[in-house]
């Protein structure tokens, strides 16, 4: 059973749990999961056909996962 725990997710998570066929986990774990700009595309874009990248796709066009932009807070 899942928690109500937000969880911001790198690309090591979302590849190695498609590569196990374990995913789904994201989902029964954590209430929010989110993936910076960045993740996505290193996974999405870059990763196209690689374990991860169709999962993480369909994650993020369900709604499953969000997508956030995140400022470096010393360069400003």
């Amino acid at each position: 059973m899942g928690c109500d725990l937000k969880v911001v997710a790198d690309a090591s998570i979302l590849i190695h749990l498609s590569a196990i066929g374990r995913f789904y986990l994201l989902k029964e774990q954590f209430k929010e999961i989110m993936i910076p700009e960045g993740i996505y595309r290193e996974v999405v874009i870059e990763g196209w056909r690689l374990p991860g990248s169709l999962e993480t796709s369909e994650a993020v066009r369900s709604d499953l996962i969000n997508v956030v932009q995140v400022m470096d807070r010393e360069k400003n």
